[in-house]
């Protein structure tokens, strides 16, 4: 895929089918496995994954058409891969032992997870940090092998002490636990996410404030220079306009 036009047809083409499997995650209450398929498939997870690793390492925009074409087969489909693709692009500030980690198996691997450093503990230990927490609203969580959580930096200066984290874990060392009960974009998963103790090293770990403003130590690409925060923003644009536009086309209908 190398421009916005193959991403916009590869969206295209599965968006009937997408339809198909809207009611399953509805009921499900988490995407379907049908409907991932179908995203992984196309290539839309891996649109701005690190070209090092297999992804195609386009715009922020390319990403934003993807969301939202595919918001007019299924919501749920929309919204889960602009928080994984969000997180993909986050993930590419990772060293590079991080990123063969993360992505080493598969550049279209779903990161769900909260990026958020509100709920989060960590500690500084050697080679890394402990960290605990309890993160709301992780779209996507039972649907990814890595999760993205943060934590609040720890003051005082000691030993253990450490800043604003962000942190990628293997889904096998997070609980998730059901609590999406929700009406709107039912078929999200969005449910909480906990780790206790669980030790993540360093270079599977990014410093908040410098990912947030853009400047994180040895990132040269310009895509992972760009500040997470606006672009954030930029990225939930996709999903919404995607939902506007199917409900105008069933109005007119």
């Amino acid at each position: 895929m190398n421009s916005g036009a193959d991403v916009i047809a590869k969206a295209e083409g599965i968006v009937q089918a997408l339809r198909e499997t809207a009611i399953e995650s509805e009921e499900a209450r988490k995407l379907s496995p049908k409907a991932v398929d179908l995203i992984r498939d196309a290539g839309l997870t891996r649109i701005v994954s690190p070209a090092s690793h297999g992804g195609y390492q386009l715009s922020l925009r390319e990403l934003v058409d993807a969301e939202r074409v595919i918001a007019h087969g299924c919501s749920a489909a929309s919204w889960v891969l602009m928080v994984t693709g969000a997180h993909t692009f986050i993930a590419g500030r990772l060293p590079q032992r991080g990123l063969d980690d993360v992505f080493g198996k598969d550049p279209g691997v779903l990161i769900p997870g909260v990026p958020s450093t509100r709920p989060g503990k960590a500690r500084r230990v050697e080679g890394g940090y402990v960290v605990s927490g309890r993160w709301r609203f992780a779209s996507g969580a039972d649907r990814g092998e890595w999760l993205i959580v943060g934590s609040q930096g720890t003051e005082g200066g000691g030993e253990d002490s450490c800043p604003d984290q962000l942190f990628f874990v293997p889904k096998a060392e997070v609980t998730i636990e059901d609590t999406w009960f929700m009406l709107g974009l039912r078929g999200t998963g969005s449910n909480d996410v906990l780790l206790d103790e669980v030790f993540v090293p360093d270079h599977r770990s990014i410093p908040a404030f410098r990912a947030m403003i853009g400047t994180v130590p040895g990132v040269e690409t310009g895509l992972y220079r760009l500040p997470i925060q606006a672009s954030l923003a930029v990225l939930l644009l996709g999903p919404i306009v995607g939902m506007a536009e199917r409900l105008l086309e069933l109005v007119i209908e």
